[in-house]
C-alpha cells in the first residue's frame, strides 16, 4: 500500500520515481502519476496552468483556487480515473477546467466562472460532470470529439455565446449522457 501524498498550501520543489511537484509557470504539476494523491487546499493563480495533470491516473484534486492563468486553470491531458471536487476556476485565459485525450474522471462540485471556455473536454470520453457551476464564460460546457459523457444536475448559466456546446467530425461524438437535471 502507498499512502496518498498530500499537498497542503506548500511551495514545494520535489521529484519521488515519475510523480513531480513543480513551482514555475505551473502552479502544481503531476507528471505519469499512477498511484494515488491528493491535491487540497491550494490557491494556484497567475502561472500558465493552476494545476496540470500529464498521463496520470487515480489522483485527487478537493478545495482548490486556480484563478488567473494564462492557459488553464485545471488542466488533464491523457489521464484517467481522477476526481476533481470542490474547486474554483475563475478568470484563466482559455479554460477554467480543461480535460484532452482523458477518460473515466469525475467532475462534482466545481465553480468554474469568467473563463474563455468554462468546462473543456476535447478528445475525451467516459467522463462524468456533476453538479458543477458554470456560469459567466464566453462558452459553458462545450464538449468537442467527445463521447459517451455523463452530465447531471449541472448550472449552465449567463455564458456569453453557449451554454452548452457540443461537437465533432463523427456521429459518435454527438453520444452523450444528458438529463433533465442540468440547468441551462
Amino acid at each position: 500500500n502507498i499512502t496518498p501524498l498530500v499537498v497542503y498550501q506548500c511551495d514545494c520543489r520535489s521529484s519521488v520515481f515519475f510523480f513531480f511537484f513543480f513551482k514555475q509557470k505551473t502552479a502544481y504539476e503531476i507528471y505519469q502519476c499512477d498511484w494515488s494523491s491528493d491535491v487540497c487546499s491550494s490557491d494556484l493563480n497567475n502561472g500558465i496552468f493552476g494545476i496540470r495533470l500529464d498521463s496520470s491516473s487515480s489522483n485527487t484534486l478537493t478545495n482548490n483556487i486556480a484563478n488567473s492563468n494564462e492557459f488553464s486553470g485545471i488542466r488533464l491531458y491523457n489521464s484517467s480515473n481522477n476526481t476533481l471536487t470542490n474547486n474554483i476556476a475563475n478568470s484563466n485565459e482559455f479554460s477554467g477546467i480543461g480535460l484532452y485525450s482523458s477518460s473515466n474522471n469525475t467532475l462534482k462540485n466545481n465553480n468554474v466562472t469568467y473563463n474563455f471556455l468554462g468546462i473543456y473536454l476535447y478528445s475525451s470520453s467516459s467522463n462524468t460532470l456533476k453538479n458543477n457551476n458554470v456560469t459567466y464564460n464566453f462558452f459553458g460546457i462545450y464538449l468537442y470529439s467527445s463521447s459517451n459523457n455523463t452530465l447531471t444536475s449541472n448550472t449552465m448559466s449567463n455564458n456569453t455565446y453557449y451554454n452548452f456546446y457540443v461537437g465533432g467530425s463523427s456521429i459518435s461524438n454527438f453520444v452523450q449522457t444528458i438529463d433533465t437535471s442540468n440547468t441551462v
